[in-house]
């Protein structure tokens, strides 16, 4: 018997055509998943907030009804009750009003005596050359009486503050007692 070469089960080795569409397909798959991928996060940021969403739909605004009498009812209960504030709030403003137009009189007839003097006392005022002299004198000499007070006021306070030192630090009480008074 002779043997004869068995034909192979497995096909032949795919040629290069053939891996080049599958490459194609993968990159196709590829680029499904992404476009995929994009897909589902836009649809998770747009639906993220159903819940609160449906929340607000599902709500249902109730509306209590009131008759008319009962809202007049209502405003004169809120009248009656708010009156007496306002009332003395408007007599206390009348009463501030009426101050400030006592007030306004009182000044406007300052303003009137005082033109009316500033209008009579329209002539001058004379006085000799030895009347402004003897004020001069008079003048300089009180200047001088107040600089030596002045002086005096500060020696006073020095000692006072010395003595009160004296008296705060406990040595130096027999310190001081040298210090002429």
């Amino acid at each position: 018997m002779s043997r004869t070469a068995r034909q192979s089960m497995y096909p032949a080795p795919p040629g290069a055509s053939h891996w080049a569409a599958l490459d194609a397909c993968s990159a196709a798959l590829q680029a499904s998943c992404s476009n995929l991928e994009s897909a589902v996060g836009i649809l998770h940021q747009g639906t993220m907030d159903l819940p609160r969403l449906a929340g607000i739909v599902q709500s249902r605004r109730m509306f209590d009804l009131v008759t008319e009498p009962e809202v007049f009812a209502a405003q004169r209960a809120l009248a009656n009750e708010m009156a007496p504030q306002i009332e003395e709030l408007i007599r206390r403003a009348e009463d501030g009003l009426e101050g400030l137009k006592q007030k306004e009189r009182t000044l406007r007839a300052k303003v009137e005596k005082r033109q009316s003097a500033a209008s009579r006392s329209q002539t001058p005022i004379t006085v000799d050359q030895s009347d402004l002299d003897t004020l001069e004198q008079k003048l300089a000499s009180l200047q001088q009486k107040k600089n030596r007070l002045g002086r005096e006021v500060e020696a006073l306070d020095e000692r006072a503050a010395k003595a009160k030192s004296a008296r705060v630090r406990p040595g130096a009480a027999t310190a001081g007692r040298g210090v002429k008074r």
